[in-house]
């Protein structure tokens, strides 16, 4: 078993980047200090500096920690995009309602900072969602009236507003409702409320 203080090294850089990520969201990256990082992850101030030079590499680690969902393939047979189309508004719904949400907050407290990592999740999820409606139009499963991209911002919106507006605790029904909502309103022979 190797040394305690070599284990507690590797995972350092982890626990600090997780705490960083907490008090900006919490508090906004302005108003977080290295110091506050460091009380929340247990360590020195010192400690965070020995793995990070200074307080935007800190955030940067921090906003590149939020985990995105596994892009999971469409099956290749009719009536597959729906299915496929919830558990993606479901995947997307977990991760924005926990470490994406963070890094969502983060990047809308700091309006300076780069915010590449935050819109790569935002683009990622409108990216799959679009692929999977524009798929669904191809094989007919879905409403084709509707394009797809608005499709995925309005989901991806849908997905957002609970979490970063709501209070209390935004549990799995948020997500499933959109999901029932949009496989619902999509499905090729559902309803046009076009007049």
């Amino acid at each position: 078993m190797p040394p305690k203080w070599s284990r507690r090294s590797a995972d350092r850089p982890a626990e600090l980047a997780a705490a960083a990520l907490e008090l900006c969201a919490e508090r906004g990256v302005q108003a977080t200090r290295v110091a506050d990082v460091a009380e929340r992850a247990g360590v020195t101030v010192g400690t965070v500096y020995r793995y990070f030079p200074d307080k935007e590499a800190l955030i940067d680690a921090a906003m590149k920690r939020a985990e995105r969902p596994t892009r999971k393939s469409v099956p290749d047979r009719p009536g597959a995009s729906l299915p496929a189309l919830a558990d993606s508004i479901r995947r997307w719904g977990l991760f924005f309602r926990e470490s994406g949400l963070r890094a969502v907050r983060v990047a809308l407290s700091d309006p300076r900072r780069d915010n590449s990592v935050s819109d790569g999740a935002l683009r990622e999820a409108t990216e799959e969602i679009a692929s999977i409606v524009a798929n669904g139009i191809e094989r007919k499963d879905i409403r084709a009236d509707l394009d797809p991209n608005a499709v995925a911002h309005a989901l991806i919106g849908a997905l957002l507003l609970a979490p970063i507006f709501g209070s209390g605790e935004v549990g799995d029904a948020h997500a499933e409702a959109v999901s029932a909502l949009a496989v619902r309103g999509l499905r090729a022979d559902g309803p046009s409320w076009r007049v």
